[in-house]
């Protein structure tokens, strides 16, 4: 089967935000579906819509994977599931937030 490369966003807000985000690197780094090849260092930024919420802790990660594209984003769902994520609001923090994760699969943004 081949191989392929994602690039993975991550970001968090809300209670540890920087540990957050390490954590969810090394859940990454534990799996067998994929190999964590590379990641960024880590930055805040603004959020995007409503600014009633505090300030990210991002990154981006190279994963290198067999699974079919939406199997990916599957996986990486239930991590995020396994973190506590509740989606709350669009473009907004999210309850229990621990990360969240976007996905550039061969170029093209991946979404649920």
């Amino acid at each position: 089967m081949a191989q392929h490369n994602a690039y993975v966003a991550l970001g968090s807000n809300l209670n540890d935000p920087l540990n957050n985000l390490l954590s969810a690197l090394s859940r990454l780094n534990r799996s067998n579906s994929w190999r964590l090849v590379s990641y960024s260092s880590l930055y805040g930024s603004k959020p995007m819509g409503p600014q009633d919420q505090p300030d990210y802790v991002n990154a981006v990660c190279q994963l290198s994977t067999n699974l079919p594209a939406y199997d990916l984003l599957r996986s990486l769902h239930a991590i995020e599931d396994e973190f506590g994520r509740k989606r709350v609001r669009h473009w907004g923090e999210h309850r229990r937030l621990s990360f969240f994760f976007n996905i550039i699969w061969q170029g093209v943004f991946l979404k649920r």
